[in-house]
């Protein structure tokens, strides 16, 4: 669905943003817009945290992202928008911006949402305490999953596929418990009669695709295991935009970056074997 880019960095997206015009479904994500990409397939990531001026409180700072979403939106700047992101930290903010969205901008239903932020430890009941994914269910904004296991940590449990499964699902496997995450998103999703519809995204930068000879093969098993689990087949939807990726950046300042400029030709042809 997004693919989360530097645009600085082109060389290190350009056959995404190939496959984003292709298929016309799914956007390329970033902070600005890349130089003469259409409007329309490009996705503006919007901090939930580092907001200017610096608001007076969560709600405050609802109503400013809420504002930007709507001016963003309304004036074709972007095709989709995408709040940046859902964590213990931003849970108030993002929780008054679904708030007001749903209120005052139904319109823009489906065309702006929430990455929910990743870790072996993130429960989504705990990002839910101030009501922020119940609001953001129930103004039909899009939630994008963050799921970013580690290559060398999956690659060492006794049944790895078992693992890549119970750590996008939420679930006990081995001696390993995954907090409540993706299935307990769907039934809330459902309790809720929401329309929002989920995605998610993984990692590929050289931090999580630790084990350099087997970047490609270790991306094709999570995705082989994941498109595989029941009631998720909505994850892998062409016409939705399929899987998304983070993050095709090369900032030698960065701790997340992707060295291999031949990486975004793999994972394009792992993406069309894999999005149907």
């Amino acid at each position: 669905m997004f693919h989360i880019i530097h645009r600085a960095h082109p060389q290190l997206w350009d056959a995404l943003a190939a496959l984003v015009r292709e298929v016309g479904s799914g956007y390329i994500c970033s902070t600005f817009r890349p130089d003469e990409f259409p409007a329309e397939r490009w996705c503006e990531k919007l901090s939930a945290l580092s907001i200017k001026p610096a608001p007076a409180d969560a709600m405050a700072a609802g109503e400013t992202l809420a504002r930007s979403i709507h001016t963003i939106l309304s004036e074709r700047r972007a095709g989709f928008v995408m709040l940046d992101e859902l964590n213990v930290r931003s849970t108030e903010a993002v929780a008054a911006c679904a708030r007001i969205m749903a209120a005052r901008h139904p319109e823009h239903a489906g065309r702006w949402g929430a990455f929910l932020v990743h870790g072996t430890s993130v429960a989504y009941p705990n990002l839910n305490r101030t009501g922020a994914i119940d609001a953001l269910l129930k103004a039909g904004a899009h939630l994008s999953v963050e799921m970013y296991p580690r290559c060398s940590m999956a690659l060492r449990q006794p049944a790895p596929d078992d693992w890549l499964a119970a750590f996008l699902r939420g679930e006990a496997v081995g001696g390993a418990v995954f907090p409540k995450r993706f299935l307990w998103l769907m039934d809330r999703r459902r309790e809720l009669n929401s329309v929002s519809t989920l995605s998610i995204l993984t990692g590929v930068t050289n931090s999580y695709l630790d084990v350099p000879e087997q970047r490609i093969s270790f991306l094709e098993r999570c995705l082989r295991v994941w498109s595989g689990q029941p009631g998720l087949g909505e994850l892998f939807r062409r016409d939705r935009g399929g899987f998304g990726s983070y993050k095709w950046d090369n900032n030698p300042g960065g701790v997340d970056r992707v060295t291999d400029p031949e990486l975004d030709t793999a994972f394009v042809e792992l993406w069309k074997r894999t999005c149907k």
